[in-house]
């Protein structure tokens, strides 16, 4: 059992067989060896191609079928990594649908634990939707989501340095749970950071406020950490957030990135239009967003 009762037993691995998606498999391959997990390996052929709706065009069935014999051939291939690299179990599982409504559905019927996908790949007739995809599954997933951006940067996949961003709310709490279990198990350094955000910065009385909810939140991270080898690195920057987090990552070698995604109600539903989306979009490592405590999370304790 991993610290604070974080604990990985199914992974889901999306794939539609593309570099964008290929790019998360061994993220995810290792990951489930680290947790002694069942790996998950999903395609789903989009229900533009469904059999019932193509089976009269065999153009369209020729489409359909490729496509399918795509997803057997991913899968096939997450199956061999996972097998070879790391001795983990893999389910295969090839449908045809809604891609993020089916992977939101698999999700919800596997008990899965952690989704790890690509933010980029292939949909439709070749075109480059995952990114649309991936989006709709970590604002509407109640599971941690790890994306993995298709880069020509080396990324590792035994974590060294793992930061958590966070700005006390209760999602960076989540996240922060999820962040020292992470360094816990890769036996990584934990950073911590607060951004003060520049926009908010119009007098002393108001950098003064933040900075010290920042030394809150830093501490709260901290005290979550308390079992870990060593304490977190911590940091207080004042900035723009996403640029701030993103700056740290690449001055200190980083290798995954944790945050939360805020609560999805009220105001806080456009949340993919904030740090988390500008994150993931732009990060050259993988992303970790965690969303608060959800039905998902209460059903499994």
């Amino acid at each position: 059992m991993a610290r604070d009762g974080i604990m990985y037993d199914d992974i889901l691995i999306p794939t539609d067989g593309s570099d964008g998606s290929q790019a998360a498999v061994e993220h995810g391959v290792t990951l489930a060896g680290r947790f002694d997990a069942t790996v998950h390996a999903l395609s789903v052929v989009d229900e533009a191609f469904s059999k019932a709706d193509v089976a009269a065009d065999t153009v369209w069935m020729s489409i359909y079928e490729e496509r399918e014999r795509e997803g057997e051939r991913a899968t096939e291939l997450i199956a061999a990594t996972a097998a070879d690299a790391h001795d983990v179990s893999v389910v295969q599982t090839i449908c045809d649908g809604d891609p993020a409504e089916t992977i939101l559905a698999y999700i919800d019927e596997h008990a899965i634990d952690l989704v790890v996908m690509g933010t980029h790949g292939r949909t439709g007739i070749g075109r480059h939707l995952l990114g649309s995809v991936t989006a709709t599954v970590v604002r509407a997933a109640s599971i941690p989501v790890l994306t993995v951006r298709l880069t020509k940067r080396l990324q590792t996949t035994d974590y060294a340095d793992v930061l958590i961003a966070t700005d006390g709310t209760p999602s960076s709490e989540a996240a922060a749970k999820h962040a020292v279990a992470l360094t816990d198990r890769y036996d990584a350094t934990l950073h911590a950071i607060y951004v003060v955000d520049s926009k908010y910065g119009t007098s002393d009385v108001v950098r003064n406020s933040l900075r010290q909810l920042g030394t809150e939140a830093i501490e709260n991270v901290t005290r979550q950490a308390a079992a870990l080898d060593h304490p977190p690195i911590e940091t207080i920057a004042a900035g723009v957030p996403y640029e701030e987090i993103l700056a740290y990552s690449e001055n200190q070698g980083i290798d995954l990135i944790v945050l939360g995604t805020h609560d999805r109600t009220g105001i806080d539903h456009l949340l993919m239009g904030s740090v988390a989306e500008r994150i993931i979009r732009t990060a050259h490592t993988p992303v970790l967003t965690v969303s608060t405590e959800t039905e998902h999370d209460r059903r499994r304790e």
